[in-house]
């Protein structure tokens, strides 16, 4: 059995983690949207207000909404990494009724239509991604929609579009459906779910239970998951060791790698996310099983084989962030554990809590948990702290908060836009 968590040993690290933050404020960006602006920093302060009902940080979470609305440029992001995602992140604050939706009406609206007009520029066809490109840009018009922002209409005609565009650029082969990833020179195919096939998959499903569309239309999205997931299944390969591997990403001029890998953008987790989905989606339990046995497997996986980068000099020094480190790995365990019965779930998510326990050096800045910086077009690395929810200590705090202190919320998730919230499981 695993150890019940030091709660308040944990309630005191994400505290320092929200003065250090403070403390650090001009350290954010307006720009970066969801996963590295300041409107990042004022979804984990709006909750940490509401568990703790301790308000020193109120002012800081209008501030962080501030910046962030009189710096609106469209050159620096339309999508969850730009607009869309402040737009959402206003919208997820009015879900947990720390804005008042009326003070935020005419700002929404307006990102809304500069949002939905993005959608018609010529290139944008070829820009699925969730974080970059239109599918994140729904994901903002569908929270535009729960809250009351805007109509059914609205949303069902952005739905409609996406859809078109997903149709034209697919490339269709005996194995099923696929999309070739545009935004990286070398790589003809993605498979992470920060920027693939899996986001495409999740996101299918997600619109087919919004239920919104004719029964012609609901067909379609389950014939599109059905020919994605039909293609994911024919990239696994069963490894000498008898281990469930898919690989990472497919090159122009090159065969995959294989290896069982733990992260939120590319890995074992966010695959099985896809998998999980799908079967639900579909009611085929191939798919189903397919992904918790994939995820099954990644509970065996430890800091040395899980690929999470260490800094050889000071083995202290961990990527502890979302996207490719500690926090996002155990956020996940978090997740499927609340989907599963099995015990090696939760026994996972122990694990690497404690792995983020046992590296804490209280007097450094967020609890000198660290990223890595890249130089040198990826030769060389630097360990530095880091702010932001994607990679730094706001989703360190925020993944403590949530999966340790707080009870489980209703309504939107505050992880939904990175696809882990398993809504639909």
């Amino acid at each position: 059995m695993h150890n019940s968590p030091d709660t308040p040993r944990i309630l005191t690290i994400v505290t320092q983690i929200a003065q250090d933050l403070v403390s650090n404020y001009d350290q954010l960006s307006n720009y970066g949207g969801l996963y590295s602006s300041k409107i990042g920093l004022a979804l984990f302060l709006a909750d940490y207000t509401l568990h703790t009902q301790d308000d020193q940080f109120e002012d800081v979470i209008y501030q962080c909404v501030t910046d962030c609305l009189e710096n609106i440029d469209p050159s620096m992001g339309l999508s969850l990494s730009g607009i869309a995602g402040i737009g959402w992140g206003i919208n997820y604050l009015v879900s947990r009724e720390i804005l008042d939706k009326e003070e935020v009406a005419g700002y929404l609206a307006r990102l809304q239509e500069v949002v939905i007009s993005s959608m018609k520029l010529p290139q944008e066809a070829q820009n699925y991604d969730l974080m970059h490109g239109f599918i994140g840009k729904v994901l903002f018009i569908i929270a535009q929609y729960h809250n009351g922002f805007t109509s059914k209409e609205v949303l069902i005609e952005v739905i409609q579009q996406s859809l078109q565009y997903l149709q034209q650029t697919a490339i269709k082969s005996e194995a099923g459906l696929a999309w070739k990833y545009t935004m990286h020179q070398d790589m003809e195919y993605s498979l992470g779910l920060s920027h693939g096939q899996p986001a495409i998959l999740v996101y299918l499903c997600e619109l087919l239970s919004l239920n919104l569309l004719s029964e012609e239309g609901q067909q379609e999205i389950r014939t599109m998951i059905q020919a994605i997931a039909q293609w994911l299944m024919d990239k696994r390969v069963m490894g000498d060791d008898q281990k469930l591997m898919y690989p990472q990403s497919l090159s122009f001029d090159r065969p995959p790698s294989l290896f069982n890998r733990l992260a939120w953008c590319y890995g074992d987790p966010g695959m099985a996310i896809s998998l999980l989905n799908a079967g639900k989606a579909l009611n085929q339990d191939i798919y189903f099983q397919e992904g918790k046995q994939l995820i099954l497997q990644a509970t065996g996986l430890s800091l040395d084989n899980a690929r999470i980068m260490v800094n050889e000099d000071n083995p202290s020094e961990i990527d502890m962030g979302f996207c490719h480190g500690v926090v996002g790995v155990l956020h996940m365990f978090h997740r499927f554990a609340q989907v599963f019965e099995e015990e090696a779930f939760q026994q996972s998510k122990a694990y690497w809590l404690e792995v983020m326990l046992n590296n804490t050096r209280e007097d450094d800045v967020y609890m000198g948990w660290k990223g890595t910086k890249s130089e040198d077009e990826g030769a060389t690395f630097h360990w530095i702290p880091k702010e932001t929810l994607l990679e730094g200590a706001a989703g360190m705090g925020m993944v403590l908060l949530h999966d340790f202190l707080m009870k489980p919320t209703k309504g939107l998730q505050w992880d939904h836009f990175f696809y882990t919230d398993l809504a639909n499981l």
